[in-house]
């Protein structure tokens, strides 16, 4: 939890530099693949501390650490939806339905996850 840093618009906490697998989004300079708080990142580091405090539980160890996580994971960027209805791949809404670009890294959550 040590490398999430707050994003500026919510003060979410998210990883920087980040990155969303195989794509890009736009910028001011054209398209782009680095960001900061994309959807995969955050569901992974999610189900990570999740399974941590759950283990915790199960252990009785480390209860401190649990406690902690449990605020992290408060603070977090959640899964944001779209103005086309999708479940956005980065913490802007920037994603067109007009992209072809074909992957599904985004939907961590829903499949092999279990957040969704």
């Amino acid at each position: 939890d040590e490398m999430l840093i707050p994003e500026p618009e919510h003060g979410w906490l998210v990883i920087s530099p980040a990155v969303s697998p195989e794509n890009v989004h736009p910028s001011k300079n054209g398209k782009i693949a680095m960001s900061y708080g994309t959807t995969m990142d955050n569901e992974l580091l999610y189900e990570l501390f999740s399974t941590v405090i759950r283990s915790s539980e199960i252990l009785g160890e480390d209860a401190g650490y649990a406690a902690h996580l449990k605020e992290v994971l408060g603070k977090m960027a959640p899964m944001q939806i779209g103005k086309w209805g999708q479940l956005q791949e980065w913490i802007k809404d920037w994603d067109d339905p007009q992209d072809n670009h074909r992957h599904v890294s985004h939907l961590y959550a829903l499949y092999p996850g279990n957040q969704i």
